[in-house]
């Protein structure tokens, strides 16, 4: 109302948004296993369709590498908030394995897979590939995750080699048994590069014969893997891994 009398009126129509934005996650997967320092690309984005999106953080920017350095449980965090001030968190749980726990993953899933199968070859097949895997997985056989005994070392990757034979044999009737066959491969060859990156270590960063002979191994075996010759590769990563403990005799 003004000083003649006249008066007006107006309404405004208020929305309150109290939706917070939505987090959507695509690695890690909550409950992932990841071999140790495996490369993987964190994943996730954020939306919010009311007041639109102010930020969306992580522990590492989507696209990024997750950390997978260290053995053990590790969270991985993200947080976004919109620009009415609501907020979302989630926090992925995941797991890096070394090689040893690898291989107890696979003969988890393996002994657990026995009640899937009904034909009694296959099933005989599948209880030897378990029996490998325990005697690969024994733990008089380690030193850690990612060590084995010298003297126990040729045992361990033949018991995972003659796994994977086994495997294979199962994986036309099974197509879903490669990804057991190729976590064994990676859970071999990463007692490799462990063992190479220990021996240059001691060797104080110098690259003896035995450390070239060992990196060449890896590199044929690498090949082998690419080719679908998986028992071959496990040989080669044996053989580099054989050749970087012998560089402390060079």
């Amino acid at each position: 109302t003004n000083g003649a009398g006249l008066t007006a009126a107006a309404s405004i129509t208020i929305r309150i948004d109290k939706t917070p934005p939505v987090i959507t996650v695509s690695a890690p997967q909550n409950g992932a296993m990841y071999l140790l320092n495996q490369a993987v690309l964190a994943s996730y984005g954020c939306a919010d369709v009311t007041a639109g999106l102010a930020s969306c953080l992580g522990a590492r920017p989507s696209g990024a590498p997750l950390p997978t350095g260290v053995a053990g449980a590790a969270t991985f965090a993200i947080r976004a908030a919109d620009i009415a001030g609501n907020t979302a968190a989630v926090s992925i749980g995941y797991t890096v394995l070394g090689s040893l726990g690898a291989l107890k993953n696979v003969l988890a899933e393996a002994i657990a897979r026995r009640a899937q199968v009904t034909d009694k070859k296959d099933l005989k097949t599948l209880d030897e590939v378990i029996e490998h895997l325990r005697a690969a997985v024994n733990p008089s056989r380690w030193i850690d995750e990612t060590h084995v005994k010298t003297d126990q070392g040729e045992d361990v990757f033949d018991e995972a080699a003659d796994a994977v034979q086994g495997l294979v044999k199962l994986m036309p009737r099974y197509p879903t048994l490669r990804d057991p066959i190729d976590r064994i491969v990676a859970s071999t060859r990463l007692l490799a590069v462990v063992a190479i990156t220990d021996a240059i270590a001691r060797a104080n960063g110098k690259a003896g014969d035995n450390i070239k002979e060992a990196n060449s191994e890896l590199a044929r075996g690498d090949a082998d893997l690419a080719a679908g010759k998986f028992e071959n590769a496990m040989k080669r990563y044996e053989k580099a891994w054989d050749a970087a403990l012998d560089n402390d005799d060079d």
